[in-house]
């Protein structure tokens, strides 16, 4: 994904100028508050490539061993290959007419990841027709008349979702137009194939007791039960359906998605153009480099002194910055959003104390708004920073601004470890990545060493981040008090692990919380 997120960096920069044609008449059957005339270009190939990632991961999740994996792997890596060569060729695919009934004209790029995904599609085909024996466990006619059912109480739900998403004044901002967009054809994709997956999913379950799960029977339980509240009667039973455990996990459920797929999807877009503005300055200098090294070292070794090499690094620094974190919401999206039986990421339990979801909410907008204002630890309070040891005269000027520089450089590298360390402990979630659920335990890349690792190296990397920046005790007392909502996070949502027993078999194989060894 980051591969692909890379090239099109390039694409974007260098073939498709300004973003390229814009798509138009999209959406035009919805309400006008809900419409977009135009929509740019690039919403469409960043998602085109996330949907790449994910058609990979499944694959990749689902292959038996190695021998499988192969073949899918080169796939992948020759359409990163196939979208380079698009960025030589141009940005034209093919001219007017010809995807005309499409919508717009591919570009090469375009191309090259809809081959890919052909490729993948064409792999689960092969793996479906061999391996796949349907043993349905009701009538077609029966499970089509529970599908529609469901898919009716569902369609009910996702439009009351759609009218606070395209008109409560908190997502009309600009801030989250992407995410307008994105549900809009979410919607779009369930009112078109959600009767048919709605249909195959009843028709070819393993058993009944897979309903006690799927939100959709939920939801349609619920409004079976106020419809007959509303007609005067079966007050007892809506009391019991209200209160049943499986239907609030469920709503639960269904809660964690309509908050964090919004924040995935607008930080997804916040993150890649972030990474489109450094990523290309940083093959430029690269290249500059290899065509004359010798400009780039002059003034490199004197102490404060700007240089390219520098520059070079600074370029570096924030390309690998935000490719990090285009992984970890890629993925993290992915997670929050894909949930299916078939994919073997259903929601086993979601996490029923407020003090869990209250420690988890605070740490995103619009409730971090609330405890950044009161702890802003990245905000300098004093004149002079502690660590600019040009402040200390007794260090000399050249020694001072040799130990600032080199404080600098290590501590970007200390950031950047600690952040791959963090989107290494999403990767090993993989498709059962979602805050606030068990989805399945996981004990393969950190989590075999220690159980909070994306915590632990998170806030590592935050002091590494901002420790230039401190210039006020209340920096620190704030950062610490961000340390400890973490230790709180921790604390409960082991609180709502432990009542699975894989988790327990897990603590024993990882007995240390935060630090190998040791705690």
């Amino acid at each position: 994904m980051l591969a692909l997120v890379a090239v099109y960096a390039l694409f974007k920069t260098y073939a498709l100028k300004n973003g390229g044609p814009p798509v138009a008449d999209c959406l035009a059957f919805f309400p006008k508050s809900a419409r977009f005339a135009t929509i740019n270009r690039e919403y469409f190939d960043i998602m085109g490539v996330v949907f790449t990632g994910f058609l990979f991961m499944v694959t990749w999740e689902f292959s038996r061993d190695r021998a499988e994996r192969r073949p899918v792997l080169g796939m992948c890596l020759s359409g990163v290959a196939a979208a380079a060569i698009a960025l030589e060729r141009g940005a034209r695919h093919a001219d007017a007419q010809t995807f005309r009934r499409l919508g717009w004209d591919w570009t090469s790029f375009e191309a090259a990841l809809a081959l890919v995904c052909a490729g993948l599609c064409a792999v689960w085909v092969l793996r479906l027709a061999t391996r796949y024996t349907p043993r349905p466990v009701q009538p077609a006619l029966r499970a089509l008349k529970a599908g529609s059912a469901r898919w009716a109480a569902g369609l009910l739900f996702f439009t009351l979702i759609m009218v606070i998403f395209i008109t409560h004044p908190f997502y009309r901002d600009g801030y989250y137009e992407n995410w307008r967009i994105t549900v809009s054809y979410l919607y779009l994709a369930y009112l078109t194939a959600g009767l048919p997956y709605a249909f195959v999913t009843n028709w070819l379950r393993k058993s009944v007791g897979e309903d006690r799960r799927d939100p959709g029977f939920m939801i349609l339980l619920i409004a079976r039960a106020a419809l007959r509240r509303a007609r005067g009667g079966g007050a007892k039973r809506f009391s019991m359906v209200a209160r049943n455990r499986a239907t609030l996990a469920a709503l639960r459920d269904l809660g964690v998605k309509f908050f964090f797929v919004p924040l995935m999807v607008t930080f997804l877009f916040v993150e890649c153009g972030e990474f489109f503005q450094n990523f290309p300055p940083l093959l430029r200098s690269v290249a500059d480099f290899y065509a004359n090294p010798s400009s780039f070292f002059e003034g490199a070794f004197t102490p404060g002194k700007p240089n390219r090499v520098s520059g070079m690094f600074n370029q570096f620094y924030f390309s690998a910055f935000h490719g990090i974190f285009v992984m970890d919401v890629g993925l993290s999206l992915v997670g929050y959003i894909c949930t299916s039986r078939w994919l073997h990421n259903k929601s086993k339990s979601v996490d029923p104390s407020l003090s869990g979801w209250l420690v988890a909410l605070i740490c995103y907008p619009p409730f971090n708004g609330v405890t950044t204002g009161y702890m802003p630890y990245s905000r300098s309070f004093g004149d002079m920073p502690y660590l600019a040891f040009t402040q200390y005269g007794l260090l000399g000027a050249t020694t001072a601004l040799a130990l600032t520089d080199a404080l600098d450089v290590t501590l970007k590298i200390v950031t950047l470890a600690a952040f791959s360390v963090y989107v290494w402990a999403t990767m090993a979630f993989g498709l059962r990545f979602s805050n606030l659920t068990n989805r399945g335990i996981i004990a393969r890349g950190p989590y075999a060493w220690i159980r909070h690792p994306a915590y632990v190296s998170k806030n590592i990397a935050w002091w590494a981040e901002n420790a230039r920046s401190f210039s006020s005790l209340w920096q620190i007392i704030f950062l610490a008090a961000w340390n400890y909502i973490y230790y709180l996070r921790a604390l409960t949502e082991e609180r709502h692990l432990m009542r699975d027993p894989d988790y327990r078999a897990y603590c024993e194989k990882a007995p240390h919380r935060f630090i190998p060894g040791f705690f």
